[in-house]
């Protein structure tokens, strides 16, 4: 397993909340397809989502899903 870290491209407001869940569920449903485990998610320093996945994303999922990485 090779651990990779991404993060959200958008920070966590009041106004973006509802998209971010949105995002984090979509990505949750698709994890079993791509044959990737959930390591962690957290909101880090300036509420921005962080999720560890046991593989890459492929490359063509990052950006559907919002997200930047691998960091």
């Amino acid at each position: 397993m090779a651990a990779t870290l991404y993060q959200s491209q958008q920070a966590v407001t009041l106004q973006t909340r509802s998209a971010a869940y949105s995002l984090i569920g979509i990505m949750l449903d698709h994890l079993d397809h791509l044959n990737l485990n959930l390591l962690k998610i957290e909101l880090v320093a300036g509420n921005f989502v962080q999720v560890t996945l046991s593989n890459p994303l492929p490359v063509e999922h990052i950006d559907h899903l919002k997200l930047t990485g691998p960091i």
